[in-house]
Protein backbone atom coordinates (compact mmCIF):
# COMPACT_ATOMS: atom_id res chain seq x y z
CA UNK A 1 0.00 0.00 0.00
CA UNK A 2 0.42 3.61 0.03
CA UNK A 3 -0.54 6.44 0.84
CA UNK A 4 0.36 10.04 -0.49
CA UNK A 5 -0.87 13.25 1.24
CA UNK A 6 -2.11 15.39 -1.62
CA UNK A 7 -3.66 18.45 0.29
CA UNK A 8 -5.15 19.16 3.80
CA UNK A 9 -8.16 17.36 2.62
CA UNK A 10 -6.73 14.74 0.26
CA UNK A 11 -4.88 11.51 0.34
CA UNK A 12 -4.24 9.54 -2.15
CA UNK A 13 -4.24 5.43 -1.07
CA UNK A 14 -3.05 2.64 -3.60
CA UNK A 15 -2.38 -0.73 -3.06
CA UNK A 16 -0.64 -3.17 -5.10
CA UNK A 17 0.90 -6.62 -4.24
CA UNK A 18 3.74 -6.31 -6.53
CA UNK A 19 3.90 -3.10 -4.93
CA UNK A 20 3.99 -1.07 -8.79
CA UNK A 21 2.58 2.15 -7.86
CA UNK A 22 1.28 4.65 -9.91
CA UNK A 23 3.29 8.15 -10.58
CA UNK A 24 1.58 9.93 -13.65
CA UNK A 25 -0.20 12.80 -13.42
CA UNK A 26 -3.41 12.92 -12.90
CA UNK A 27 -6.21 15.11 -13.89
CA UNK A 28 -6.65 17.10 -10.72
CA UNK A 29 -2.89 16.75 -9.80
CA UNK A 30 -1.14 16.94 -13.06
CA UNK A 31 2.23 18.57 -11.66
CA UNK A 32 3.17 15.76 -8.81
CA UNK A 33 6.40 17.45 -7.39
CA UNK A 34 4.30 19.76 -4.99
CA UNK A 35 5.24 20.05 -1.54
CA UNK A 36 3.04 18.08 0.67
CA UNK A 37 1.14 19.93 3.65
CA UNK A 38 2.06 19.12 7.53
CA UNK A 39 1.00 15.37 8.40
CA UNK A 40 1.71 12.98 11.25
CA UNK A 41 2.21 9.25 11.20
CA UNK A 42 1.84 7.26 14.32
CA UNK A 43 2.67 3.21 13.86
CA UNK A 44 0.33 1.81 16.75
CA UNK A 45 -0.25 -2.00 17.26
CA UNK A 46 -2.97 -2.17 14.77
CA UNK A 47 -1.78 -0.19 12.41
CA UNK A 48 -1.08 3.03 11.19
CA UNK A 49 -2.61 6.41 11.50
CA UNK A 50 -2.35 9.41 9.13
CA UNK A 51 -3.38 13.12 10.25
CA UNK A 52 -3.69 16.02 8.66
CA UNK A 53 -5.29 18.78 9.26
CA UNK A 54 -8.89 18.05 8.65
CA UNK A 55 -8.65 14.60 8.13
CA UNK A 56 -7.37 11.12 10.33
CA UNK A 57 -6.97 7.65 8.62
CA UNK A 58 -6.58 5.02 10.50
CA UNK A 59 -5.94 1.64 8.24
CA UNK A 60 -4.55 -1.96 9.23
CA UNK A 61 -3.00 -3.86 6.97
CA UNK A 62 -4.32 -6.98 5.20
CA UNK A 63 -2.77 -9.04 2.94
CA UNK A 64 -6.20 -8.91 0.34
CA UNK A 65 -5.42 -4.63 0.21
CA UNK A 66 -8.05 -2.25 1.06
CA UNK A 67 -11.33 -4.02 2.56
CA UNK A 68 -14.23 -2.36 4.53
CA UNK A 69 -12.66 -3.70 7.93
CA UNK A 70 -8.85 -1.69 7.16
CA UNK A 71 -10.40 1.90 7.63
CA UNK A 72 -11.31 2.44 11.15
Amino acid sequence: MRFTVLTPRLLRLEFDSAQRFEDRPSQVFWYRRRSAPPFEVRWTAEGVEIEIEHLLLRYTASARGFTPRSFL
